[in-house]
Order: structure tokens, then sequence, then C-alpha cells
């Protein structure tokens, strides 16, 4: 199970005391080996289903879309999925300092660590790393094990297999986090890279029931195995009909390709950029609206970005199911797109087959 977050504190709120509730809900509500990526995005997209949302018989229930931009009052978004047949690890990725100075410097040299089981041996020494080694603070959960930087580099870029999906909630924006995302997929050719920079410049991470990383960086989570998340890039090319179309024409074009694979959305993940409100759409969350005219019945999460990240696409190309190409980008809205097959009866040759035993020659002929 992977569980994604998004928050905004609010006006009044202790980012310590709510983020020690966020970990102490987590380790209560989620399950054991749940991995964890979030941050303070400052905005929330959601096409989500309320509690009381009516479903007529035999007709699924959709979704309903919710935009809230630098509100007031705290408030607090989660998407979960389950992947059965992948394997999900939890990364965050700080510059060297920030644990001990809060530097604010976005150019600093970067340390490698991530959130390591509970049953992980050999606890860090230093008082500060005991108390979070690859963040600001922890929250909850059993201390950080002891691994080095080199080390902690070395297992992100060196996964086996290599992972097919990673997912980046990016705190700080500049030289370091495009390098990070150079070797991410420098390491992964093939694999969707998707994510943002948050407006709220915290990130947090937590693997299993170990404790929850937070603070500045770079947050990471990668998914191997059979992990149906694919990327999609809508760039703006300075025209603001052409940038509403080519959402629009890239929704389409999901929607036909994953009914061509005998497949269907199941929800998403959206990085737009902060211009793309209403200052440029004339509404706030466009993109995500235009996600839901497409997909009504599929959920999504997503939030204003200081920067997207995603495949980068050339003019005219394919903008659906994308993988590879992945960089820091600017003006994009990017989608992290969750399939899975649709439900569907056997062929007639197949059925007819069952009734005649004929299984081993219809099965050849429907190859």
């Amino acid at each position: 199970t992977v569980v994604f977050v998004q928050y905004s504190l609010g006006h009044n709120e202790d980012e310590d005391e709510f983020e020690a509730e966020l970990a102490n809900f987590m380790d209560q509500k989620l399950p054991p080996s749940t991995q964890v990526l979030g941050g303070s995005t400052m905005s929330l997209q959601c096409a989500w289903f309320p509690k009381n949302a009516a479903s007529s018989k035999g007709v699924a229930r959709q979704t309903t879309l919710d935009c809230r931009n630098r509100f007031e009052r705290c408030e607090v978004a989660l998407l979960a999925a389950t992947f059965p047949e992948a394997k999900a690890r939890a990364y965050h990725v700080m510059p060297k300092g920030a644990a001990k100075n809060n530097t604010s410097e976005s150019d600093e040299e970067y340390s490698y660590s991530d959130m390591e089981d509970e049953d992980e041996e050999n606890l860090l020494p230093d008082e500060t790393q005991a108390k979070g080694g690859y963040g600001q603070t922890t929250k909850g959960g059993p201390p950080a094990a002891k691994t080095s930087s080199e080390d902690q580099l070395n297992e992100l870029l060196n996964l086996e297999p290599a992972p097919k999906v990673v997912v980046v909630y990016d705190a700080d924006r500049g030289s370091t986090t495009a390098r990070v995302i150079s070797k991410i997929q420098e390491a992964y050719p093939e694999a969707a890279i998707v994510g943002g920079v948050v407006m709220g410049r915290r990130v947090v991470a937590k693997r299993g029931q170990g404790a929850l990383s937070n603070g500045r960086g770079v947050g990471a989570l990668a998914i191997s195995g059979n992990a149906p998340l694919f990327a999609m890039t809508c760039p703006f090319t300075g025209c603001v009909k052409t940038a509403e179309k080519t959402v629009a024409t890239c929704m389409k074009s999901a929607a036909e390709m994953a009914a061509e694979k005998c497949q269907s959305i199941l929800g998403a993940l959206l990085f737009t950029c902060n211009a793309r409100g209403s200052h440029m759409f004339g509404r706030d969350a466009k993109d995500a609206a235009l996600f839901k005219a497409q997909f009504p019945r599929a959920p999504l999460m997503g939030f204003y970005a200081a920067g997207e990240i995603g495949p980068q696409v050339e003019d005219g190309a394919e903008h659906a199911f994308l993988r590879g190409n992945a960089c820091l980008q600017g003006f994009t809205a990017v989608f992290g797109l969750f399939l899975v097959p649709s439900k569907h009866m056997p062929s007639a040759a197949f059925q007819r087959a069952m009734l005649h035993g004929e299984v081993q020659e219809a099965f050849a002929d429907t190859r």
C-alpha cells in the first residue's frame, strides 16, 4: 500500500505539532507496511467521493471536485493505492546541514538517506542524526538506523528490479533538484517519473512503522514490479485556449489508449504550475476539472506547484502514457495516471470452447 498526502497548515497551525498528529494518525490507521510520501502544498485539488455521494442502481457514483488554495484552516488530503504485485520504498533526500542549521540555500550539497525498516540495527550515535538523520525531525516510530549517504544514494539509484515509477515531492527547487531528477532518470531511463515542487517547502516521507521524516529536500517513492502508472505532460505554448485544448485532447487520448488496451483509469496525481490558476483560465483547478470531465468516476489528488517534474515532450508528440525523459519544468500540467485492467467477459469463441472442451485451441486463436 502506498499513500500520498498533501496538506496546508493554515495561519495558526504549528508545523511540528501538526506533523506529530499526522504521524500518529498514520501509525494507527494505515497498514504496517504502508509507504508514505507527501508535502506541505498550500493548495489541494481533489476529485473525490464524499460520504453522502449517492449512486443510482447499477450506475457508479461520480466524484466531486474541490479546490482549496492558500486556505486559512488546516486541511489534509490523502490518496491511497494498493499494488499486490509491486514493491514500494520511500526516501527523503535532503541537503547536508539542513537538519542542524535549517539552511535555506537551494544549492546546498545533498546527502541521501531513507526511512529504514523498524527492525534495522546499529542506531546512529550522533544526537542530531538520532533525532532524524534523513530529515529535520522525525515523528513517531522507532529511531532511524545508521546508513551512510553513499550507501543510500547507491540504494536509490541501484534498485533491483528497477522501479517502473518514481513519484517526487520537492521542497527546495534549484540546481540540486534538477541533478537529483537527472540521476534518477539516468539510473532508470524507462521509469515514469512525476512530481512537483511543494509551495510549503516541507516534504514528509514514511516507511512502514518507521519514523516520519520531514523537512526540506526531496521526497521520493519508488515503485517496482507491476506498477500501472504512466506520466502525461501537458505543456503551455503561450496560448491559453491552446493550453486548455491540449489538456482536453490528452485526456481523451488517454481514455482511448486505455480502452484499446482493455484498461481503465483508476485515478491520478496532478502537479500543475501555480500560474495555471484563475489568472490564466478564469477559474481555479481547470486542469483537474478537465480530468474530471473525461473521467468522472476516477479520483484525483493534486496541487499548484512551483515547478513540475515529468517527461519533456516535443511539439506534436503523443502526450499520453509517457515514460522516461523527465526533468524539472514550468507552466506545465503533469499527470500520473494509474491504470487497471477493465472487467470484461471472455470472447464468444472462448465461451464456446469452454462448453466443448476446446480451451487450448481457443486460447491459441485469441493470442
